[in-house]
């Protein structure tokens, strides 16, 4: 982190105790931090806020300097934020209510989805990876709800509607070694979510072999949960081969309910097209070199270019 800083750089870093009083690498970082920066103070924090229960950790905050012959470090102003402090994160989160400018943001995003409406944009969200509803791990399971809890309540101030028109789509997450087990555990987890999510969540197919197809998705999701499928062309190319292009379009658009026009994802490979030096053929291109097939229907096309 030192090395990234420029010359007047400022950093505060989350290290565990054993950074700051153990030998070894741990001791000969600490002395070209006290040699190099102005290490000017040490935050002592209860257990358990950054690391695991148990685990005591520290902030070091430290401004960077130019080269110089003496230590730059003269004193550290040392707080203590652990003896006699009883603390727990878990007993009251931090709510978006609870922000100081909340009421902007409120009025904001009212002003967004009226903008929106007025103007025939359709507003979709596409939350990260890391959302793995299969996971076995509780915390995991309770990170990924609260994730997505807040794209759901955002939804919700926009003051648009609880549907998949304005869809939170995700995909399936991981298989760990038994696609079956995981993706039913997806299914248990799926009753966890708040209706602002339940209500306008969709899953895509993925883009890898041992991942979900459109048909696993439609076989195991749609016919459990009535969950709308948004087909990626890119990612059926990569995906599990167990149906035509035709065909895992068309089971796609028949699980989106009347009267909501599909929506659906397209993209080309920039190992295929732009760049064969390219790592993988899942790279998405900066440009369009194929257009998407739709058979003739009407659907909307979110165009993923990543330029």
């Amino acid at each position: 982190i030192k090395t990234m800083l420029k010359t007047t750089g400022m950093a505060s870093v989350v290290v565990p105790d054993n950074v700051l009083f153990e030998g070894g690498a741990g001791e000969i970082v600490r002395k070209k931090l006290l040699e190099t920066t102005d290490l000017h103070t040490i935050l002592r924090l209860p257990t358990g806020i950054f690391y695991a229960q148990g685990v005591k950790a520290n902030v070091i905050f430290f401004d960077n300097k130019p080269a110089n012959k003496t230590a730059w470090t003269k004193e550290v102003w040392v707080y203590d934020y652990r003896t006699n402090i009883h603390h727990t994160l878990k007993k009251n989160p931090l709510k978006l209510e609870d922000l100081k400018d909340f009421d902007h943001i409120k009025f904001t995003l009212e002003k967004i989805g009226e903008f929106s409406k007025q103007n025939d944009i359709r507003l979709t969200m596409h939350p990260g990876p890391f959302n793995c509803l299969t996971s076995s791990d509780p915390k995991i399971i309770k990170n990924c709800v609260k994730d997505l809890s807040i794209h759901g309540k955002i939804f919700d101030l926009m003051g648009v509607e609880r549907s998949p028109y304005n869809l939170i789509n995700i995909h399936i997450g991981g298989a760990y070694k038994d696609r079956e087990k995981s993706i039913m555990t997806w299914v248990e987890n799926f009753h966890l979510l708040p209706d602002s999510v339940k209500s306008r969540i969709t899953i895509e197919n993925d883009d890898r072999e041992n991942l979900y197809s459109t048909k696993m998705i439609y076989d195991n999701i749609y016919k459990n949960l009535n969950i709308p499928i948004v087909f990626d062309s890119l990612h059926h190319k990569c995906g599990p081969k167990d149906l035509s292009y035709e065909e895992s379009f068309l089971l796609a658009y028949e699980t989106w309910p009347s009267g909501i026009v599909t929506l659906m994802h397209h993209s080309n490979s920039r190992k295929q097209w732009e760049d064969s030096t390219t790592k993988t053929f899942t790279s998405h291109s900066d440009y369009y070199y194929e257009p998407f097939e739709n058979f003739g229907f009407d659907v909307y096309v979110d165009l993923e270019c990543k330029m």
